[in-house]
């Protein structure tokens, strides 16, 4: 929501206007501005964020990192459930891809500090697992800004 508000495009007209570059690019920066503040919060990123070396670097040192973990099915439904056919508009092997992009980028999903499969479990216990793992993990929230 932040990326379509700060280019004033939605994530179709991005993508189709100036390509995944430039919607990394923005990922980033948009990242490196929510980092700069003291304000403990969620930043939720698209899945894409694990190809951006910098990026993704930069998440596991100053955040705690959740891989909220999906079967390539679930994946699918929650992006059409969501109103975004962009992914899948007009193409056959949207499936197949989907599988391959999920296969090749699970080893830097899986750098994560936290894995949970969401296929496994709905929405009140995810949230419940990553809130009570966090003081487990960080003796002080200050931990989270090193």
């Amino acid at each position: 929501a932040m990326i379509e508000e700060e280019s004033n495009l939605s994530l179709s007209e991005l993508f189709s206007l100036h390509g995944e570059s430039y919607y990394k690019r923005l990922a980033h920066d948009l990242i490196l501005k929510l980092l700069s503040g003291n304000k403990q919060i969620v930043i939720a990123t698209g899945g894409s964020v694990v190809t951006e070396q910098e990026t993704w670097s930069l998440l596991k040192r100053r955040t705690h990192s959740v891989w909220l973990k999906a079967s390539p099915e679930d994946h699918w439904k929650r992006v059409l459930g969501q109103g975004d056919t962009r992914p899948m508009a007009n193409r056959q092997g949207a499936m197949s891809e989907l599988r391959s992009i999920l296969s090749i980028r699970a080893p830097l999903y899986a750098e994560a500090k936290q894995t949970i499969d969401t296929s496994l479990t709905l929405i009140p216990e995810t949230i419940e697992m990553i809130t009570t793992s966090i003081p487990k993990i960080y003796s002080k929230t200050d931990d989270l800004n090193d």
